[in-house]
């Protein structure tokens, strides 16, 4: 005969293991829905079987993550739209991790938290792929139609257009690999900003424009057309003067050449040339009335250069024999201010 005590535990034992098997039933029951509180990149789906929430992830979720993302910069516009992304989510595995977000622990307070309504307050997000070519390719198409290379300061000279001076630039590329991890995380996240300007980077050039005035203190240009000879001081023009140059079959060679020589009052060696007549092959002093070569001569290149003329009336004219001519006056004053080695441009 069993005693008292213990027949008096029966119902109480007989009740817990009541409610927990019953506690039991009701969380197998609900093993494939979603605990309360659980948000999946932004979308609550909580309280919501697995076709419930497969059914409002697509209806909440695809919308804003499909929506293309677009780079702004210089006035164009560069989208990355859903179908060459491949944007995709991975609804079932995304499911599984927001069920399996509520049913950590031991299945009896599992239970009874679900049934007294409580929430879990579990953030997630969800399982979203996308082409990783994809994103290089926007990028690139971003960096080829926008960067700009640095350009080094230089002088542009052809003997048919003529001199131009091309003054540095700084280079501008975006920054690449900023731009790749702002782009995956638009992808990823429905929520976040789809529409930026990314962050550029300056290039210095190599040779500024200040660095070219410093290695070309003094410049001389030559417009034949123009008869024009111009003095650049550190890049900038400090005067023009009028010139002759040579007759047609004597032509002053274009080109870019450096002053080689300098002299006051130059002797003159006469060509061994036709039109020399008479003082052909000759050595004539400087300072007499045969020597045409008056007051200054700067050497440039084959016994052309820069001299003063006693014909000042050939200035502006092909009158001359090669040289560049000069008002005696005025190539005194450059006689001065061009050392030897000074470039000078003949166009």
């Amino acid at each position: 005969m069993r005693s008292k005590p213990y027949i008096a535990l029966l119902p109480p034992v007989a009740a817990v293991t009541l409610v927990v098997a019953g506690l039991g039933i009701f969380d197998f029951t609900n093993r494939d829905k979603i605990a309360k509180g659980v948000i999946v990149s932004g979308v609550d789906i909580g309280g919501l079987n697995r076709e419930q929430a497969r059914a409002k992830l697509r209806a909440d979720l695809m919308p804003a993550l499909e929506r293309p993302v677009e780079i702004q910069m210089k006035g164009r516009t560069f989208r990355l739209r859903a179908k060459e992304s491949r944007i995709a989510v991975d609804l079932e595995g995304t499911i599984d991790d927001a069920i399996a977000a509520g049913r950590t622990g031991f299945f009896i307070p599992r239970a009874a938290s679900t049934l007294a309504g409580v929430k879990h307050d579990k953030q997630l997000t969800a399982d979203v792929g996308y082409s990783e070519a994809a994103v290089k390719r926007v990028v690139r198409r971003v960096q080829k139609g926008t960067s700009v290379k640095p350009i080094d300061a230089h002088f542009d000279f052809t003997p048919e257009t003529g001199f131009k001076l091309v003054r540095s630039a700084s280079g501008v590329t975006i920054d690449r690999k900023k731009l790749e991890a702002e782009i995956r995380s638009a992808l990823v996240k429905p929520g976040s900003e789809r529409s930026f300007k990314p962050d550029v980077k300056y290039d210095a050039p190599k040779i500024r424009t200040a660095d070219l005035a410093r290695q070309f203190p003094t410049l001389l240009v030559v417009d034949r057309s123009k008869f024009k000879l111009t003095l650049y001081k550190n890049l900038k023009k400090a005067k023009t003067y009028g010139v002759a140059v040579g007759a047609a079959g004597l032509e002053t060679p274009p080109g870019k050449y450096t002053i080689a020589n300098k002299a006051e009052n130059p002797v003159w060696h006469v060509p061994d040339s036709d039109w020399a007549g008479d003082l052909a092959g000759k050595t004539i002093p400087g300072g007499v009335p045969e020597n045409p070569i008056r007051a200054r001569w700067l050497g440039i290149y084959d016994g052309v250069g820069i001299h003063g003329t006693n014909d000042p009336d050939s200035i502006g004219s092909n009158a001359s024999h090669g040289c560049i001519r000069m008002r005696v006056p005025e190539v005194i004053k450059l006689y001065r201010e061009v050392p030897v080695g000074t470039t000078i441009y003949i166009s």
